[in-house]
């Protein structure tokens, strides 16, 4: 996407490492749970797509890289970016994990056509090479967003975590409509959004991010799904 290239994921070749982790190309222990989407047109006739994506993934997996793909109401292919420039058809992304076996994914891009639907393609796992149970688990309730006229967003929540120590936690938001469907969530690039150091039992935190414009509208968000990432 010009100018918003995504993070793209850094999980190796399929080599063991040191710590007993292996890569390969493989859909195996990744499940595509739920996904969705919503469309913000801009005056000058752009058509932005907010998309988002929950993942069911085994506790030995480490990591996943997914490749997205967008389609028109006949199967076609569409593109991004400016017909001027080199267009793509699909980006790799990330799928973020938290302690639990749950893995979210999001991003916005400009898409030229008319969307009719999404693909997801799990082309690269990581796993640990042998069963590892989770140290701890993390979770996040009573997510409340605020987004104010200058278009800065904060989201506060309650996190509870049965770590013995404090830990370091990305995390990974889902926007959902009144019905409870998934219609986008925020930026996947790398540290766009974080929750940082998470002590152990209950903790109130406040997240501050931009608020872009290709968002749906903060009044058609009726629930926010938060999903942390330790992995």
């Amino acid at each position: 996407m010009p100018g918003r290239r995504p993070w793209l994921s850094t999980i190796p070749s399929a080599e063991p490492t040191t710590a007993g982790e292996v890569c390969a190309d493989t859909a195996e222990g990744v499940v595509l749970a739920e996904d969705g989407w919503s469309v913000t047109k801009t005056d000058d006739g752009e058509q932005w797509i907010n998309y988002g994506a929950l993942f069911d993934v085994d506790p030995q997996v480490t990591g996943v890289e997914v490749r997205v793909e967008w389609f028109d109401a006949a199967g076609e292919p569409l593109g991004w970016g400016d017909a001027a420039e080199d267009d793509s058809t699909s980006e790799i992304l990330p799928v973020k994990l938290s302690p639990d076996g749950v893995g979210a994914v999001s991003n916005f891009v400009w898409l030229m056509g008319e969307l009719d639907s999404l693909t997801y393609t799990v082309t690269s796992v990581c796993r640990t090479t042998e069963e590892v149970d989770p140290a701890g688990t993390v979770d996040i309730t009573n997510t409340e967003l605020t987004v104010d006229s200058d278009d800065e967003a904060e989201l506060t929540m309650t996190v509870t975590s049965d770590f013995g120590d404090t830990v370091e936690s990305g995390l990974s938001i889902l926007f959902r409509d009144e019905n409870g469907e998934i219609i986008g969530g925020t930026l996947a690039t790398d540290g766009a959004v974080t929750l940082g150091e998470v002590t152990p039992g209950d903790s109130q935190h406040v997240v501050a991010f931009g608020w872009e414009d290709f968002y749906p509208a903060p009044t058609d968000i009726a629930e926010v799904s938060a999903y942390p990432n330790l992995r």
